[in-house]
């Protein structure tokens, strides 16, 4: 499966998971995310495109569970600057036992979004295995539910 546009790696990575057409995700949300809301911007960032909430919502919808993971974790007391933890471990165990969608950056800054499952990571704008370079920011693991 392959994104019908730019800004829709999102809904496609949910569906390349979740085996599901993407036009599925577009019919819960009820957009294709193509809305120009920020004009001034240029073509992806002036579109609606997708918020991850959207993507959970269809999960539940269908008998998903989906939960975020980070590989870094902040943490500080009321008021002071948060220390960063890692954790790397806790991540790679996540991406190890489960499906889900990796969220982050790719050079240039360019929010992206892949598909992980079986262990092979799956790049929606072309639907071959992911050959790049990509900042994770969180894995979102997606289980059907009981």
């Amino acid at each position: 499966m392959i994104q019908p546009n730019g800004w829709s790696c999102l809904p496609t990575a949910f569906a390349i998971v979740l085996q599901v057409e993407v036009g599925l995700i577009f019919d819960f949300v009820q957009h294709t995310g193509s809305e120009v809301l920020w004009p001034d911007l240029e073509s992806p960032y002036c579109r609606r495109s997708f918020h991850i909430q959207e993507m959970k919502n269809y999960c539940l919808h269908i008998g998903y569970s989906c939960t975020t993971v980070t590989p870094k974790l902040g943490l500080a007391p009321r008021g002071t600057p948060n220390a960063a933890i890692f954790a790397n471990q806790m991540f790679d165990h996540c991406t190890r036992y489960y499906n889900g969608v990796f969220t982050g950056t790719i050079p240039g800054g360019l929010p992206h979004a892949l598909a992980y499952r079986g262990n092979k990571t799956i790049d929606p704008s072309t639907g071959e295995p992911f050959q790049g370079e990509m900042i994770f920011d969180q894995f979102h693991i997606i289980q059907q539910t009981c």
